[in-house]
């Protein structure tokens, strides 16, 4: 298996043709890397935009392309077959830093009408997580490539950031610092329809305790201290993308605030839990309020 360590830089705006917002793709920069982790070839192409026509300042600011630089260059459908006869038909792995770069080729791959164009890609990697094992997660998922480079030890000051190319080359190099056998099968799916659906799943927030999905145990929490379940002593309110309640340790005597949030992910419900000891002057509110609102409704 060849690895095809790939980057892409876009022009997120609004374009005017379409009606709403589009990230279209204005770069492609790619690394093919042998069965060994060794350097092959690499790719690099600007792609002329054909919905949103300026680049913003942002993106300008970025990534130093301009209008003029992408005046002359080949429009996406293409460069894409130009990538494709680059790349080959030997079995690869794309190699991304995140799924960001995925979902915007396939969000461009619509728009544009190409059909079947992710059939050059036969298996996928995300980077990101990959180098998170070999760095014992002690970085965030979301931190960036520069810094995940830098916590690998891998020094880049002669390339330049975010062009496609360049960024490629550092990942690239990512890849091969946290590559292990048996940390990369851990991580790599092969591209087919059911791992599509996968990447193209947005996980999303429950917070309403009356969903199906959220069975009655799961509304169940421990005191942060002692382990023992928490007694709920008020209804579940819902805050911002949390399900919150006041609960009592009766093994510690503690009150606490309970968070529980709730998210639906490709492969099921994943459950956080933020248990905030409530202070006495939080207390001795919540008794007060309970026997004013008691009091009023024996009125």
């Amino acid at each position: 298996m060849k690895y095809v360590i790939m980057d892409l830089e876009w022009n997120g705006n609004r374009s005017p043709i379409l009606g709403r917002h589009f990230n279209e793709i204005i770069e492609i920069g790619a690394v093919l890397l042998d069965e060994s982790l060794n350097y092959v070839k690499d790719f690099s192409a600007l792609i002329t935009p054909k919905f949103n026509h300026r680049v913003s300042s942002r993106v300008k600011t970025l990534t130093h392309i301009s209008d003029a630089d992408l005046r002359y260059a080949r429009e996406l459908p293409e460069v894409i077959d130009h990538f494709t006869d680059w790349l080959g038909e030997d079995d690869n792995c794309v190699v991304t830093f995140g799924t960001g770069d995925i979902l915007v080729l396939l969000e461009n791959f619509e728009v544009y009408g190409i059909e079947s164009a992710m059939q050059f890609m036969k298996h996928y990697c995300d980077l990101q997580p990959l180098c998170a094992a070999a760095i014992e997660t002690k970085f965030d998922f979301q931190l960036s490539l520069a810094d995940t480079a830098g916590g690998l030890g891998i020094e880049f000051d002669e390339l330049d950031q975010h062009r496609a190319l360049d960024d490629s080359i550092i990942s690239a190099e990512c890849f091969a610092a946290a590559y292990s056998a048996e940390t990369f099968s851990s991580f790599v799916y092969r591209a087919d329809e059911e791992f599509f659906r996968r990447v193209t799943f947005k996980n999303y927030s429950l917070t309403d305790t009356e969903n199906e999905a959220i069975e009655p145990p799961m509304l169940m929490s421990s005191c942060p201290v002692c382990g023992a379940y928490l007694k709920r002593t008020s209804a579940f309110r819902q805050k911002s993308s949390s399900i919150r309640a006041e609960c009592f340790c009766g093994k510690c005597g503690k009150e606490y605030e309970v968070r529980l949030y709730f998210k639906m992910k490709y492969d099921g419900i994943s459950k956080r839990v933020n248990a905030e000891e409530k202070t006495a002057a939080e207390t001795e509110t919540t008794v007060t309020a309970a026997t004013a609102t008691a009091t009023a409704t024996v009125t």
